[in-house]
């Protein structure tokens, strides 16, 4: 059986133009939010740090908003957020992949002037990682290697990001080459829980087991052997 790693701390961007929340940017880069949280938790595991908020405000926030400082690093016992003000209209201006760039490197930025040690060295890290990865949002959640008659197999959990939805899909692979694939659910960019109800996947006899929640119906889920096409 092989478990999900679970994360300790969640980062994401919020953006913000004076009193307006603007959703369609909070939901559009959750999966590039979602890419740091996992890169950082590959680094540091830390027991009381849950939330690392990058709040992206842009002029008329703080014109709005004096008391709330530019540039600002708040370090709490629980939380970690900073203050950013940036350009909203030159932002849209460039492409997405542009703009993901740009608010990877921000948050590098921002965080690695943390005070506290660990964190530091995890942004300066996950910031490393991402880039050699081309800040790539799709993933394993989930993987196990077995083996049938001296055959080498892998069943992988995969998440799949879309423009306005993310999926899971079981991919089966013999010798690094895709002999099956399912697609097991989908949902929208801003649902969470999405990325946290599976928690672990397991080869018996004759069957892939993907467990999880239990208040998903269809879980645990049972692949059998025939189905995939190994008997």
């Amino acid at each position: 059986m092989t478990k999900r790693k679970k994360i300790p701390a969640r980062f994401r961007y919020w953006f913000k133009d004076g009193i307006d929340v603007i959703q369609n940017l909070n939901e559009k880069f959750m999966p590039l939010g979602h890419l740091m949280s996992r890169l950082l938790a590959q680094e540091f595991d830390s027991k009381r740090i849950k939330f690392i908020n990058h709040q992206l405000n842009t002029e008329k926030t703080y014109f709005l908003f004096p008391q709330s400082e530019k540039n600002y690093l708040h370090e709490g016992v629980n939380e970690i957020w900073y203050n950013d003000c940036f350009d909203l209209q030159e932002f849209l201006a460039h492409n997405e992949n542009t703009q993901k760039k740009i608010l990877w490197e921000r948050a590098y930025k921002a965080f690695i002037a943390s005070k506290k040690k660990e964190v530091k060295e995890a942004f300066e890290k996950a910031y490393s990682a991402g880039l050699d990865a081309n800040l790539e949002y799709d993933y394993n959640i989930l993987e196990i290697e077995f083996n049938i008659q001296n055959e080498e197999y892998l069943a992988a959990l995969r998440i799949s990001f879309e423009e306005d939805s993310k999926n899971s899909t079981l991919i089966v692979y013999k010798s690094n080459s895709q002999i099956y694939s399912r697609h097991i659910d989908e949902s929208d960019l801003g649902n969470p829980f999405f990325l946290e109800m599976y928690n672990s996947i397991e080869v018996n006899s004759d069957q892939i087991i993907i467990k999880g929640d239990s208040d998903i119906d269809y879980l645990p889920l049972k692949i059998s052997f025939r189905e995939i096409g190994l008997i």
